[in-house]
């Protein structure tokens, strides 16, 4: 069962520590400038609460990179610790949460708040798993599957995933 937890967990962090590592590439392709593409960033970049979209995905970039150490650290002993993966699941949460609160775009606070608190659900449930005997893996199986799906998409808003080879 520790094992399944364990596949869990890696399969949604793995998106998480692609985006703290790789999210410049995105940035770096957009920059090239060209008739078609100055039209594009006008719009990407119209306001929404004041914010840019850019600059509030650039927020989301600051807090994977600074979370990437909780990533590293929870992947190497979550075979150990099963309680861990509730503690590196917080401090994911507490990352988004610190970016949300200098975020005003609303669309993508919206998206990381939500996040954030599928996060801690996951947390929760791990915890719950930890302490009952295993009871309780479908419900963490289906936060894990949250996470997964709204990181994804929130993701793919801000091109902090390639979803290509």
């Amino acid at each position: 069962m520790k094992q399944r937890i364990a596949a869990a967990m890696l399969i949604t962090l793995m998106p998480l520590s692609l985006a703290a590592c790789g999210g410049e590439k995105a940035n770096s392709s957009s920059a090239t400038p060209s008739s078609e593409s100055s039209s594009t960033a006008t719009q990407n970049t119209a306001p929404a609460g004041n914010q840019s979209k850019e600059d509030a995905c650039k927020e989301i970039e600051k807090a994977m990179a600074d979370a990437s150490e909780t990533v590293t650290s929870a992947t190497s002993e979550m075979g150990t610790d099963p309680a861990s993966i509730k503690n590196a699941f917080d401090s994911i949460a507490d990352a988004y949460a610190t970016a949300s609160e200098k975020i005003s775009n609303e669309d993508i606070k919206k998206s990381v708040d939500q996040v954030t608190a599928d996060w801690r659900n996951a947390g929760e449930k791990a915890a719950a798993i930890s302490t009952t005997n295993g009871s309780g893996l479908n419900e963490y199986t289906q936060a894990v599957n949250d996470v997964s799906t709204h990181q994804n998409e929130l993701f793919a808003t801000c091109g902090l995933m390639s979803t290509s080879n």
